[in-house]
Formats: C-alpha cells, structure tokens, sequence
C-alpha cells in the first residue's frame, strides 16, 4: 500500500466517467460532511507530535453530489457495497481532486481519484478522517491520515469572516448553530437585518429564540442539511441564492447584504 499522506496529496484531477450506479446516500446524523466544508491549515506542531513529515499546507473541501457522474468507469465496482455518506473536491496545492466520503471497517475514510485512467483503482487513494468540534468553528480540527501503522496529520480551520462565505459554508455555519440549539446566537448571526430589528420590539431575544426552537428550528435544519449539499440558483443580480428541490419542503432563501448572506423567509 502507497503510503497515503506522502501520495495522496499530490493527486491530479479526476478523470473519466461512471454509468451512474453510485450516488451519495446522507446520514443526517453523520456531522463528518457538514464539518469537512471549507479550507483548513496545517497545525505544524500537532502534527509533529503525532510523528507525521509528509502533509501539505492547506486542504480546501467543497461538497458535491455531481462529482460522483465524472468517477472513473469501474469506481461503481471499487466500492461496491460501501456507503457514499458524501462527495465533492477536494483541493490540494492548486489540484482539485474529486473524493467521496465513506467508511471502512466503521472508520469514516475519503477515496480520492487522480489521472486520466478509467479504471478506479489505478488513479484512487484513501485516506482516513476525524473531524474533532470545537466550541466555535475556529477551534474545529481536521486529522487526516493512512492505515493504522501511518501517523496522522492535523489541520486548523482556516475560519472567514462570519457570513462573509460562500452561501454553502454558510449553510453548514447556521446548522452548527442549529444542532446545538444555540438558537439566540443563531437569530443574531442570521436573521436579515430589518428581521432582527422587528424582533428586538417584540421583546428579549432570548424569547423570541426560546419560541423559535419550539417551532421552526428542527425544521429548518432538516432543510438547511438537505440545501448545503445542492448548488444553489442565484439571482441575476447575484444578491439571492435559492434552495429548492426533492426533499425540500419550503423553498430556502438567501440574501446577500453588504457583502455577507443572510436568511431571507419572506
């Protein structure tokens, strides 16, 4: 076995195509997804305790169902029988490589594809991962790594600014705050502007959050997990980004002001 961290960072683009018998099939209770999302940094000093030199400075994660349509011909064969819980790019010193998330002997791992071959496992990788929560996004760690006798490599999100992202990021920032019913912090984070100031006349935030969870809050997430792994259908302007489709069941907007998305319900 090639040894993972000191190969499949350098992969090259995905190449070829599959017969569509492979899609991604979503645990909601599988965070893994949600939370691989965005650009992480390497941690020069944590991975050094863990005994790895082979890792690369940054790692980029984007979700997309799609990519499973540009897989190498015999990828559906490769991972028969193993669940796709996602799939997306992945970007790697300037190399976007497509990767599907699945799991091995119960441990969560990613297989990537490189090169022009259509046969999946000339051009495939694996990696495992372990995505640790901290209390905000910016304390998150990714560890990346091969089989048992290889050490890992650890990374720190690279956190932007809050709302300044692209609408799927920001997705998956307003679900952490829904699935830990942080509901004041959601509200304020948000809310369209105009909306929170309504809200500020009805009374305390923290009622106005203490009435949401009760009612919409499981619901929206449900339909927030289900948007932020579909490509979004913008606007002319380019200011709204629209979420629509099977499993949806009311149209999710969002609106872009000065230059950050917010949640936009009317």
């Amino acid at each position: 076995r090639v040894p993972i961290l000191a190969a499949a960072f350098w992969l090259g683009s995905a190449g070829g195509a599959q017969d569509g018998a492979l899609r991604v099939q979503p645990d909601a209770k599988n965070h893994i997804p949600q939370a691989l999302v965005g650009s992480w940094r390497l941690d020069v000093d944590l991975t050094k305790r863990l005994g790895q030199v082979k890792a690369p400075p940054t790692v980029t994660f984007r979700l997309d169902d799609k990519v499973v349509e540009k897989l190498p011909s015999d990828a559906d064969a490769m991972l028969h029988g193993r669940r796709l819980f996602a799939a997306g790019t992945m970007l790697v010193k300037g190399r976007e490589n497509t990767f599907v998330l699945t799991e091995q002997a119960g441990v969560p791992e990613i297989v990537t594809f490189r090169g022009q071959s259509a046969a999946a496992a000339v051009g495939a990788e694996s990696l495992r991962v372990m995505v640790v929560r901290g209390a905000s996004p910016a304390a998150d760690l990714l560890f990346l790594g091969g089989d048992d006798k290889q050490p890992w490599a650890a990374f720190a999100r690279i956190a932007p600014p809050v709302g300044g992202m692209e609408p799927m990021a920001a997705l998956t920032e307003m679900a952490r705050l829904l699935e830990t019913r942080d509901y004041v912090a959601f509200l304020q984070t948000w809310c369209l502007p105009e909306d929170l100031a309504k809200l500020a006349k009805e009374g305390p935030i923290e009622k106005s959050a203490a009435k949401f969870g009760e009612t919409n809050a499981q619901g929206l997430l449900e339909v927030v997990l289900l948007a932020a792994k579909r490509t979004p259908v913008l606007s002319e302007s380019g200011e709204e980004a629209i979420y629509e489709g099977e499993g949806i069941k009311q149209r999710l907007r969002l609106r872009r002001v000065e230059g950050r998305w917010f949640l936009c319900n009317h």
